[in-house]
Parts: C-alpha cells; sequence; structure tokens
C-alpha cells in the first residue's frame, strides 16, 4: 500500500464545500469520500454557507473563487470579519481555474485564505493543500493566542505599576509568494 503524503484525519474532519457549479461539488465529494472523509456538506452560495456555518461547525473549508452574487475573496472576508463564532481559526482552501497574478495572490492572502490551489488538481495534491490549511489554521491560532498572553501579561504587569514594553503585535511582511514543488501557490 502506497504511503499517503498527507496528515489530516479525513473521518473526524467536518468539510464544507463551496462551489456554484454541482459538477465540481459532486466530483470534491467524491474525492473526499473515497479518501476516507464522512461529514461533507455543499452550498452553490457563498451567503448559504454563511449560514450552515451558524449552526455547523466545518473543520476546513474549500470554496472556488469565480462565484455569484459573492465571490471566493468575498466570501473569505465575510468569515474572516465573524470572529464571534470563531471563523477566524476556520483553514479556508480556495480554488480558482484562473492564472494567478502577484495582486491576485496577495489580494487572496488579505482576504484569509490560507492555501490558493489552481485548477485542475490531482486528488492527492488536494489533500496535500489541504493538510497544510490546517497547518496554517493551527500556526495562526497558537500566534493569536501568544499575542493575547502577552498582551494580558503587559496589562497585569501594567496594573501593578510596572512600567512594561507593549507586546510586539507588528506583523511580519507579506513576503512574495511563490509556487512549490507541486506548482501550487505558496501564501506564507
Amino acid at each position: 500500500m502506497p504511503q499517503r503524503e498527507w496528515q489530516l484525519d479525513l473521518a473526524t474532519l467536518p468539510i464544507l464545500i463551496v462551489d456554484d457549479n454541482k459538477y465540481a461539488c459532486r466530483l470534491l465529494s467524491t474525492i473526499l469520500r473515497a479518501a476516507g472523509a464522512v461529514e461533507l456538506r455543499t452550498c452553490a452560495r457563498p451567503q448559504d454557507a454563511l449560514d450552515i456555518m451558524m449552526t455547523w461547525n466545518a473543520g476546513l473549508i474549500l470554496t472556488d473563487f469565480l462565484m455569484k452574487p459573492m465571490d471566493g475573496l468575498a466570501f473569505s472576508r465575510t468569515l474572516r470579519t465573524k470572529r464571534e463564532y470563531g471563523f477566524l481559526a476556520k483553514p479556508i482552501v480556495m480554488m480558482t481555474a484562473e492564472t494567478p497574478t502577484q495582486s491576485f495572490i496577495k489580494e487572496v492572502k488579505g482576504a484569509g485564505v490560507d492555501v490558493l490551489v489552481t485548477k485542475p488538481i490531482s486528488p492527492a495534491d488536494l489533500l496535500k493543500r489541504m493538510d497544510w490549511a490546517l497547518v496554517q489554521a493551527r500556526k495562526r491560532t497558537e500566534d493569536a493566542f501568544k499575542l493575547a498572553k502577552e498582551a494580558q501579561k503587559a496589562k497585569i504587569a501594567e496594573a501593578n505599576g510596572a512600567k512594561t514594553v507593549p507586546p510586539h503585535t507588528a506583523s511580519k511582511s507579506p513576503a512574495s509568494p511563490s509556487r512549490d514543488a507541486n506548482g501550487d501557490w505558496v501564501l506564507d
């Protein structure tokens, strides 16, 4: 049996697919179920996906870029602004058939997308990209906790009369996007 190149456990990962092309939804569902996914939901409209996520805890979101009336970028931005629902930590994989430009890639990253995948993509590569998105989301969450802990320590020290230097809150300057060995865009 060949060794798989991803670590994610699809049997325990609820996945939401957002694509206005019903055939793309069906194809992605088939690929993911064949790889062991159990809990899948699909939506043709990003607004429906937002409604579903208010009551269902998706562990990863696969979204298409080109949809109407709300595209994948607007959908991702909307998710990232709904902090009260924990959407900041949700891994997002965006798929596009477009040839990404540098400015598009920066816009995608600015919208909070973890991984951008260009179509067509093989099932194995899709699973590796999903795994990478989970790693990115975990890192983002850990970084947020570290910053919050630093801020809390500074606030306590200040309340106790100690002079403190504010916790480091400046983000790293974005690196230029590049392609990995599989030809996918690396957004970190």
